[in-house]
């Protein structure tokens, strides 16, 4: 299994891996946070059984999400080196990209508008 933690401790593994710095990442990551739990609760809203049934999902954190669905994004690995990098069958990481894609499209629409707001507010250098 990829291990995150690793790639965050350089800025050349991480824009290789993901396009992104190690501090793009963690600004990132609650931006990503937040709209990946706006998806699981409009998900969830038409449910008809409990949570918690089915297998375990081998990524539990929302970094490792970001992560994979950013090296997905950047590298464009088949599904099958996937399932090769992540110890898992090949159809999980088609879900995964099924899921996170559009939750990525939004958490960097609202990243791009809160960080050019930022911008526009600091004074000129």
């Amino acid at each position: 299994m990829l291990n995150v933690d690793f790639a965050l401790r350089s800025d050349r593994t991480m824009k290789a891996l993901t396009g992104l710095t190690r501090a793009e990442f963690q600004q990132l990551g609650p931006v990503f946070g937040q709209a990946l739990s706006e998806h699981v609760q409009s998900r969830r809203a038409d449910r008809q059984r409990k949570p918690g049934g089915g297998g375990k999902y081998r990524l539990d954190r929302v970094e490792a999400k970001l992560f994979f669905i950013l090296l997905y994004v950047k590298r464009y690995p088949t599904f099958d080196v996937a399932s090769v990098l992540y110890q898992v069958h090949r159809s999980p990481p088609r879900r995964w990209v099924q899921r996170w894609l559009p939750v990525l499209e939004q958490a960097a629409t609202a990243y791009r508008t809160t960080r050019n707001r930022s911008t526009a507010m600091s004074p000129p250098q």
